[in-house]
């Protein structure tokens, strides 16, 4: 091709040396970024269109090194909430012999009663540290959350103290049932 991108056939995306000198050329926007250059500055220097697109690039990368570190820090709490999962595990798989010095079935009863305490007390660790791990890892379902005025009421909004797209975006929405006609 003349322009000097080479893309597939199949998809017309950009092969995989493009994108890397595209993400070369984000990363150095972002370097140049840092060191306070204008976006101007870094669409001119660096040949993007215009400096939206040089801002564009700059977000972008941004963006990337949020989640790279995200994920990162995902993955260290993911294996801390391992190893405590593999400890509760230990305490719940544990037997306990009732050691031979104790005289009387009473003495017997308390120690087993202290083992199961404590295998109750492990349960109990498990079902936060699984809460946990599923709200790291985004397992759960979203939570839906209604907000309601006073008593429960609907909340009242007044249309003049909102933004003409939202009054449109008001009036255009129709309650379930209503508006259809017979």
């Amino acid at each position: 091709m003349s322009d000097g991108k080479r893309r597939t056939q199949s998809t017309g995306k950009k092969t995989n040396a493009a994108a890397v000198n595209a993400a070369i050329r984000d990363a150095e926007a972002l370097r140049l970024r840092a060191q306070d250059w204008t976006y101007q500055d870094i669409a001119d220097h660096l040949g993007y269109d215009s400096k939206a697109t040089a801002y564009g690039a700059v977000k972008k990368r941004l963006t990337e090194i949020k989640a790279d570190a995200v994920d990162e820090l995902r993955g260290i709490e993911d294996q801390k909430l391992t190893i405590g999962f593999t400890e509760v595990f230990r305490i719940l798989n544990a037997d306990y012999d009732i050691p031979d010095h104790l005289e009387t079935v009473a003495e017997a009863v308390a120690y087993l009663s202290k083992d199961a305490e404590l295998k109750l007390k492990a349960i109990d660790r498990l079902d936060k540290l699984s809460a946990r791990r599923a709200k790291l890892m985004g397992l759960d379902a979203p939570q839906k959350t209604e907000i309601t005025g006073a008593g429960g009421f609907p909340i009242s909004i007044n249309p003049n103290l909102l933004p003409a797209a939202a009054v449109q975006a008001l009036n255009n929405q129709q309650p379930e049932g209503e508006g259809e006609g017979p």
